[in-house]
């Protein structure tokens, strides 16, 4: 099979996460995938092997999101690197919506043939830290 469109892979690997295409999703990740969350939430970090991604990253984000839709709002690049503006909204395992607001998240993809072999996302940190973990932030008082 020859190598697929950058951006036609990234399409169907987001279909697939949304349940809307038939592959799932791990299928669309490359064996030696590194996957960056940016920020110091409990999902952030460098997880670095589809192993690694499955039981460490997602058993985590299963285990506080209930419901995921991401819709992507733009495709932006030529070539192997796509840089994409993706809305990520669901409900978490307390029943709490997140993201209603609809706002969009950065995301980096890199493509080598037909898998996806590095994805790094840019998510609203403190909307993750207090919608799906419950924390809450209060002032620091320095007196």
């Amino acid at each position: 099979m020859s190598d697929i469109d950058p951006k036609s892979l990234i399409r169907a690997f987001i279909d697939s996460l949304n349940r809307s295409h038939p592959q799932d999703p791990y299928e669309f990740l490359a064996t030696d995938v590194v996957i960056t969350i940016n920020g110091t939430t409990p999902l952030s970090g460098r997880f670095e092997g589809l192993p690694l991604v499955q039981k460490i990253l997602v058993d985590t984000a299963v285990g506080v999101i209930k419901h995921l839709h991401v819709k992507i709002h733009r495709l932006i690049g030529k070539g192997t690197t796509v840089a994409a503006l993706l809305e990520v909204k669901g409900t978490a395992q307390n029943g709490s919506p997140f993201n209603d607001h609809g706002d969009l998240c950065g995301c980096v993809f890199d493509v080598q043939g037909k898998c996806i072999t590095a994805i790094r996302a840019f998510p609203d940190t403190s909307m993750i830290d207090m919608t799906l973990f419950g924390w809450k932030f209060v002032p620091n008082r320095t007196t």
